[in-house]
């Protein structure tokens, strides 16, 4: 999904679905839906902490995004994708060009249904031990850096910004 925020005030999802995918056919533009975007998540052991009696927890962080998708029309998909291509592909050393056959083109376009999604509210959550104390909240951190699971690494990476970034704001 891509975040456009070209016109003021309405910023909204531009995406696209499968056309097997039965859910675009509630894409009418006035049914709600809901986007969710799930980041880091872990097991947090109490083990970690520094203060006991303690219990077991799952951190993470979400955003969901209300809005009522409707669809787009193919030239408007196609600009889609195109935004999408060269998003994921501009980082990439050597990327991959969209210049596709006409045709061929035309045959992926009739198999996916472009849609936006105007974004009414957006709700983001992020739990991450802000309920602890700094020795329990260094444990955690600890913990899942120490962890084999890439995403209990992550967790802890974006704790750590998450956390400089709330102590750059107060300080």
């Amino acid at each position: 999904m891509i975040l456009d925020q070209s016109a003021p005030g309405q910023p909204r999802l531009l995406s696209h679905v499968a056309r097997a995918n039965q859910h675009w056919r509630r894409f009418d533009g006035t049914e709600a839906a809901l986007a969710i975007f799930h980041g880091p998540h872990a097991y947090v052991s109490p083990s970690w902490y520094a203060n006991h009696p303690s219990v077991p927890t799952w951190n993470y962080a979400v955003v969901h995004v209300h809005g009522p998708p409707s669809v787009v029309s193919p030239e408007d998909t196609w600009g889609i994708l195109r935004r999408l291509i060269d998003k994921h592909e501009s980082r990439r050393r050597a990327p991959w060009s969209a210049d596709l056959p006409k045709e061929y083109a035309e045959k992926l376009l009739a198999a996916i249904v472009g849609f936006q999604m105007p974004i009414d509210r957006f709700e983001a959550k992020v739990k991450l031990s802000q309920n602890k104390d700094e020795a329990d909240r260094s444990g955690a951190l600890a913990g899942l850096e120490g962890e084999d699971d890439p995403e209990a690494r992550m967790l802890a990476a974006f704790a750590r910004k998450y956390f400089e970034r709330k102590a750059a704001e107060s300080g």
